[in-house]
């Protein structure tokens, strides 16, 4: 089954990642009632603000690596035959995980070879 995977962006509390998410899918199945099923997926990580500017940057720092590595996992345990697409949202306030996971994203299609 085809595969979507929704990455909030930074300074996104829990709900409103979960509320971006579900517009999110709303919008991709709105474009096509004979579109094949797919499985959506929100992933969300610790993102909500937190302190000053640069405090929160460096603590948003510290928390995309792991996050990243925890999304890669995700990607590692699905089927290499299943398709994959990633979305991430990212604003003037931060990259998602997404951008974090380009080594072991790079490993994980390489298994596949």
């Amino acid at each position: 089954m085809p595969t979507i995977i929704f990455i909030h962006g930074n300074q996104i509390t829990p709900a409103d990642a979960k509320s971006e998410g579900l517009m999110m899918y709303r919008r991709v199945i709105s474009h096509g009632c004979d579109a094949p099923r797919i499985r959506f997926v929100i992933f969300s990580w610790p993102s909500a603000k937190v302190g000053g500017l640069l405090y929160d940057v460096r603590e948003k720092a510290a928390r995309t690596e792991p996050a990243g590595f925890h999304l890669a996992w995700l990607l590692d345990q699905m089927s290499p035959e299943t398709q994959i697409t990633l979305v991430g949202l990212a604003s003037e306030r931060g990259s998602p995980p997404a951008a974090c996971i380009c080594s072991p994203a790079e490993a994980w299609a390489d298994r596949s070879s």
